[in-house]
């Protein structure tokens, strides 16, 4: 399957973009500005194109939950 030179590189701008959203606090506009889209809603809809969501259901869904606390036991005997 043959993608051109311009889908190529959106993708990797949307997948440096879906890091930054997992990894930072960034705003959305920042993030599509760091990635080389010259406007926010060109980047949600490509975006959304690509991950079947909007950046920010994205980053939400991507969020950790908060680890629980692990008791370790480690005087066994």
């Amino acid at each position: 399957m043959h993608v051109s030179l311009t889908e190529y590189i959106n993708e990797l701008r949307l997948n440096y973009a879906a890091n930054l959203l997992k990894l930072t606090s960034s705003s959305l506009y920042d993030i599509s500005q760091e990635c080389g889209f010259s406007s926010l809603s060109y980047f949600n809809k490509l975006f959304k194109q690509h991950f079947d969501c909007t950046p920010a259901k994205y980053r939400k869904s991507q969020k950790t939950t908060k680890y629980k606390k692990v008791v370790t036991y480690t005087n066994w005997k």
